[in-house]
């Protein structure tokens, strides 16, 4: 039996990059393309609907691969937004190596791993495949949260009426 593969919605602004990415995960068969976009701004006009101030995606990635120093919302942004409106989806960082620090930067934003785009092709699948069992336990565990509370409070049925 074959495990459902994870999907990956990518946001990178560089075409070419965007392009290998998008190879490079569909050629898995453990991976499907969610979706791309060149930044936040697009991924969010793309993606989101708005209800009561709250944004949610219209389509629910595994995992958001998000290159940084994207066009549109700063990137920094972008990923504080992703976190706070899907805190239940794994959030993979590209980063530059022109910018010093920027790995550490994007997991205090909410990323779940931060990994450099001079990154080979492997680590990038295996850093992917890591996070799939992020997006698994994450899932599990609000099961179990709300089978814990129906357990807890279970539906009163009333007796039909005669």
């Amino acid at each position: 039996m074959n495990p459902v593969p994870v999907s990956v919605l990518i946001i990178e602004s560089h075409p070419l990059m965007r392009e290998a990415l998008c190879t490079a995960i569909a050629s898995e068969p453990d991976f499907k393309l969610a979706g791309q976009a060149a930044n936040g701004a697009e991924m969010s006009d793309m993606a989101f609907t708005t209800h009561s101030d709250v944004a949610l995606l219209t389509f629910k990635p595994d995992i958001i691969l998000l290159a940084l120093g994207n066009p549109g919302l700063t990137e920094l942004d972008t990923l504080k937004t992703l976190r706070k409106n899907l805190p239940d989806i794994a959030i993979l960082a590209l980063t530059s190596s022109e910018v010093p620090g920027q790995e550490e930067v994007a997991l205090q934003a909410g990323a779940q791993a931060a990994l450099g785009k001079s990154a080979p092709r492997a680590e990038l699948l295996q850093t992917l495949r890591s996070l799939r069992t992020f997006s698994m336990d994450i899932q599990k565990l609000d099961f179990e949260q709300h089978l814990d509370q129906y357990l807890s409070h279970p539906p009163q049925i009333s007796p039909p009426n005669d």
